[in-house]
């Protein structure tokens, strides 16, 4: 690469528009100048080369200290490099603290499911002895079910118990006093049989004593007597075995009760101890239960401490996990800046190679540029003088066109004013003329109703005055008639007046409808009339500043002459120097040959006819095809236009270059070469930058 472009640097410059080939096969004597040793055809490569050398200089003032720069990167470089591979092992500690931290995170996760995995165990434990607490609480509930039933049926049947305790004992009485009523009677009846058992037999005695003094049909009455007897003592005796039966009854039933009252108060004493049984197995469910629930709490308290610590254990690792990964994030973007730097130095030292091309085609486009621009300034120069009176006449007629339309806004407003003045007033008075009749008549109308009035209460008057006989009844009569049609008479004129003035009313609110859409024309007319000054100030101001530009422009073209002036009069002095310098040297060419002739003749002859040759050509208007090379030549030189005056100008008497020592001609002519370069690069920038400023 930089091979290539030391040959590019070093390459012949190449012009753009060549010399016709007669000047460049000319003899090198011809061309050469005697007095500084350039060729006239060489002299604008002259020029680049002294450019192109400058700017070599000025490299190599930049490259003067690449080697200390290149030392100094190269231990930037170095540190790094260290700086880098410190990074990488503080990266590889980190990696190392990564994987311990993934390893205890890893068995923390492993702890944390087990502990789950637990936690699920003592939840299902828990669920399970949470259903076995429902079930016992089910279960409690139905025994206090049981119980309440039990003891209700118990209270019930100790109740009952009572009862046949109470019947047991009336029945008891009841039974002692019948047994002993029943003994009593039995034993009064057996008493009594018994007498009349005796009785009968003493009888049935003294019956057998006396049956042979009886007679039979006697003794067939008193055997029927008794026959009824013996058949009434029969139904006692048969009454005394139902007694018998009825007290082996009661005894048997007795019996039966006390069997009962036994088994109830077997029941009794069941229930009593079943009831003692339910109320130890319901303590022992409460007790239960109540261990239960500890046992549930203290679970409860242990998981809610082994969630908090976990959960505290999680947030370290998440948070140390965070720093680290903070850390390989930093150590990252570290990496990655030096990275970037070490890009950028290499970015670097291949830019500062592509600037150095750049700068090489660059001088070559500004060649080129210097020569497109100089032109295309001529011609923006043309077309803006004409766009600016293409302007100014647009801007003239705008200006005469809104002044027009000013004017006729105006007209128009004021006009459109006057008329509705006028329709206003028009109407104001057509309103009144119509009002005032109106009114009028109407009171016209009130009037010959008053009137009518008066001559009808008139007419009464006179007709009571002559008819004072009249009946006060139809007076009455009459008069309140009278006064009902003055009062309708009243509400009319009232009515009427009400609407009069709602007619006015009316009148009133159009006239200040009217007013307000006057009011509104006026304030449209004089926005539009504002829009309008303000757009004539703006055109106005455009106008201005297209002025300004103007004269800018035109002060920009004086300069531009005046430089173009300068660089023309700049050229004309370098050329009366050129002559004068051609004619000290061939005028010294000529004493010299003098002072050498006696020797070396030929020699002189020789050296002297070039010189004057060289000297006597110049180009005159004769030699169209010289002349032309010439003004070329000097166009390419400079980049301006160069009159005819330029290389015609008549040189100097040669007295004047005789006078005129050789170091001050040499100087005189660096001083014009330098001016006239100055001229060219202030020529050049500014064309530049008034492309700049058209684009």
């Amino acid at each position: 690469m930089d091979d290539k472009n030391d040959n590019k640097a070093w390459k012949r410059y190449d012009p753009l528009h060549p010399l016709p080939d007669n000047i460049q096969k000319m003899e090198k004597d011809e061309t050469v100048c005697q007095y500084c040793g350039v060729s006239y055809l060489i002299h604008h490569e002259m020029k680049k080369l002294q450019e192109e050398v400058e700017s070599l200089r000025n490299q190599l003032e930049f490259y003067q200290g690449s080697d200390e720069r290149e030392r100094q990167l190269k231990s930037e470089i170095e540190d790094h490099k260290n700086r880098y591979k410190q990074i990488e092992n503080h990266l590889e500690e980190i990696n190392r603290n990564y994987e311990t931290t993934q390893s205890e995170l890893t068995s923390r996760q492993q702890l944390e499911t087990k502990l789950k995995h637990s936690n699920r165990i003592l939840q299902k434990k828990l669920d399970d002895l949470l259903k076995e607490h429902i079930e016992l609480k089910k279960k409690q509930q139905s025994l206090n079910y049981h119980l309440t039933l039990s003891k209700d049926s118990i209270a019930k049947q100790k109740e009952q118990l009572k009862l046949l305790k109470d019947t047991n004992s009336q029945c008891n009485s009841e039974m002692k006093t019948m047994l002993q009523s029943v003994k009593q009677e039995i034993t009064n009846s057996v008493s009594v049989l018994t007498a009349k058992y005796s009785w009968q037999e003493e009888e049935l005695k003294s019956v057998k004593q006396a049956k042979d003094e009886i007679d039979v049909e006697g003794l067939n009455n008193q055997i029927k007597q008794l026959q009824i007897k013996v058949q009434q003592l029969r139904k006692v005796e048969g009454d005394s075995q139902d007694l018998k039966l009825k007290y082996n009854r009661a005894e048997l039933e007795m019996q039966a009760m006390k069997a009962k009252l036994s088994d109830f108060k077997d029941q009794i004493n069941l229930k009593t101890s079943q009831e003692a049984q339910l109320q130890e197995q319901l303590r022992q469910i409460n007790h239960l239960n109540d261990e239960i629930k500890s046992q549930l709490q203290k679970e409860k308290d242990n998981l809610k401490d082994i969630r908090q610590k976990h959960l505290e254990e999680t947030e370290d690792i998440r948070r140390k996990l965070s720093e680290a990964s903070e850390t390989i994030q930093t150590l990252k973007e570290q990496r990655g800046e030096h990275e970037k730097v070490q890009y950028e130095f290499k970015l670097k030292a291949s830019q500062s190679e592509k600037e150095h091309q750049t700068v090489l085609d660059l001088l070559k486009k500004g060649e080129n540029e210097v020569q497109y621009l100089t032109l295309e300034r001529e011609k923006m120069i043309q077309s803006h003088q004409n766009q600016i009176q293409q302007l100014r006449e647009t801007y003239s007629e705008k200006l005469k066109l809104s002044e027009s339309s000013i004017t006729k806004m105006t007209e128009s407003l004021q006009q459109e004013k006057n008329n509705f003045h006028q329709k206003q007033i028009e109407l104001e008075n057509r309103l009144q003329s119509k009002f005032q009749g109106e009114l009028e008549t109407i009171e016209k109308c009130h009037q010959e109703a008053i009137d009518s009035y008066k001559d009808e209460i008139k007419t009464l008057k006179l007709k009571l005055d002559s008819k004072p006989t009249l009946d006060p009844k139809k007076y009455n009569e009459e008069v309140s008639l009278l006064e009902n049609l003055l009062q309708k008479e009243k509400s009319k004129i009232a009515s009427e007046k009400d609407a009069n003035n709602e007619v006015i009313k009316d009148m009133a609110a159009v006239a200040a409808k009217l007013k307000r859409e006057l009011d509104h024309v006026k304030a449209v007319a004089q926005i539009e009339s504002e829009k309008q000054q303000t757009t004539i100030q703006s055109l106005t101001g455009e106008l201005d500043a297209i002025q300004i530009r103007c004269r800018s422009q035109q002060e920009d073209l004086k300069k531009a002459e005046g430089e173009i002036k300068f660089l023309q009069d700049t050229v004309q002095h370098e050329c009366e120097e050129r002559f004068d310098l051609a004619e000290a040297l061939s005028s010294a060419r000529v004493e010299l040959a003098t002072l050498k002739r006696g020797s070396k003749i030929g020699a002189a002859r020789d050296a002297v006819d070039p010189l004057t040759d060289h000297a006597s050509y110049i180009p005159t208007r004769s030699s169209k095809t010289d002349y032309n090379t010439a003004v070329n030549n000097i166009t390419k030189a400079t980049g301006i236009a160069v009159d005819d005056s330029v290389i015609y100008a008549r040189p100097p008497s040669s007295s004047r270059s005789n006078k005129t020592p050789r170091r001050n001609n040499q100087s005189n002519v660096d001083d014009e070469r330098r001016r006239i370069a100055d001229a060219v690069r202030r020529h050049s920038a500014e064309n530049k930058n008034a492309s700049g400023r058209r684009l």
